[in-house]
């Protein structure tokens, strides 16, 4: 589908591993990800993660109610709970960081909506923030082309 468009498709996906990957200066498959979402996100494998065996038996026991917790606070956000999401989405992000993740993605729009200062953490990722700053550069870059073109190329 890309190599079919005329213009440029910005892979959310493909671009949040790299920022991930250059925070780390790392490859994606030497990196420990802990990925946060939706049932649909995590069975897809949308974003680049590693085995959960890295993490140990412990996180392996924990994982299956970390999805759960994550899809109940996804939830609580649809339904206009953000209010009461926020710190549940803090508390699920403090039982994880034990574990030791190079990263934590925020693979859903409605955490990374309630996410707030969280982002502002070097293990937290926000692929929607990510998105917005790689779609801001893609315009300015074709903007600058634009007002090159039409000044004559100068």
């Amino acid at each position: 589908m890309k190599q079919a468009l005329s213009v440029a498709l910005i892979d959310v996906t493909e671009i949040t591993a790299k920022v991930i990957c250059g925070r780390r200066d790392a490859a994606a498959r030497e990196l420990r990800l802990i990925l946060l979402g939706t049932n649909a996100t995590m069975q897809h494998s949308l974003y680049p993660q590693t085995n959960e065996k890295c993490f140990g038996e412990k996180f392996a026991c924990c994982r299956a109610e970390f999805q759960r917790e994550a899809v109940q606070i996804i939830a609580d956000v649809k339904s206009g709970n953000a209010v009461e999401a926020r710190p549940k989405l803090k508390q699920l992000v403090d039982q994880i960081r034990p574990f030791a993740p190079d990263a934590i993605i925020l693979g859903c729009s409605e955490l990374s909506a309630i996410s707030d200062g969280l982002v502002d953490d070097d293990d937290i990722v926000d692929p929607i923030s990510i998105l917005a700053d790689s779609c801001i550069a893609w315009w300015e870059k074709e903007n600058e082309l634009v007002n090159q073109a039409r000044d004559g190329g100068e």
